[in-house]
């Protein structure tokens, strides 16, 4: 692991980095280090500095009589920011969706959170759950809302593809947008295929009434004889 190292130059930074080690001291336990001449040196520099009042300190720093220096992993600190940044970006997709009106299968299904989760971050946005079947745009606008989502299929993320369909159409909630593509989208979740401007297929077997005379039982054929006189 490689550390990198930067001086921490000016004094009111130096004031303040100060400040933060002699809290350390004081709140962290040392342990595995008791009894050490190196821990018992550093703990008795650490309790002189927390005895010198901030303008004694400050004063130190302008005369520069100590340096300060921050040591970091670069690997380690670039992984953590960009998983920070990730998080935050989820966060507020997940916000987007609930202010919105996703439904909680929709946020189950997209983000695997449980019910707990998502009613605990509702009433962080103090959101009140929706009732009923959403209202569902014309059926003209249903079929731009099914080609507009065949359009954002370069998105391999559904959560990505959702969003911008929602910006697309604004006007209504993604509860509405999702029941849209259930019905008429071969790609939505729980949907079956598309059979596009085609025809429905004919039926190979007999329809169900011819079926029903076909497998009813013949009745036997009456047979008269003539008796002889």
């Amino acid at each position: 692991m490689s550390l990198e190292e930067r001086a921490v130059v000016a004094p009111s930074a130096q004031v303040m980095l100060v400040a933060l080690l002699v809290t350390l001291a004081r709140a962290e336990a040392r342990d595995e280090e008791a009894g050490t001449p190196d821990a018992a040196r550093r703990d008795v520099l650490l309790k002189r500095l927390a005895q010198l009042s901030l303008s004694e300190i400050h004063a130190l720093a302008e005369k520069g009589t100590f340096k300060l220096v921050v040591s970091y992993e670069g690997a380690q600190l670039a992984w953590s920011l960009q998983a920070a940044a990730h998080r935050r970006s989820e966060q507020a997709l997940l916000e987007y969706f609930m202010r919105h009106g996703a439904p909680r299968a929709l946020l189950r299904e997209l983000f695997t959170l449980s019910r707990a989760r998502i009613e605990a971050v509702r009433r962080t946005l103090r959101l009140a759950p929706r009732q009923g079947r959403p209202k569902l745009p014309p059926s003209r606008e249903r079929e731009a809302v099914v080609a507009a989502w065949a359009n954002f299929a370069s998105s391999p993320d559904r959560r990505t593809r959702y969003h911008e369909l929602h910006r697309a159409f604004p006007r209504y909630s993604i509860a509405a947008l999702d029941a849209v593509l259930r019905e008429g989208s071969a790609e939505a979740p729980g949907a079956g295929p598309s059979a596009g401007n085609r025809p429905p297929p004919t039926s190979v077997s007999a329809p169900p009434d011819r079926r029903k005379r076909a497998l009813a039982p013949s009745r036997p054929s009456l047979v008269h004889r003539r008796v002889p006189r």
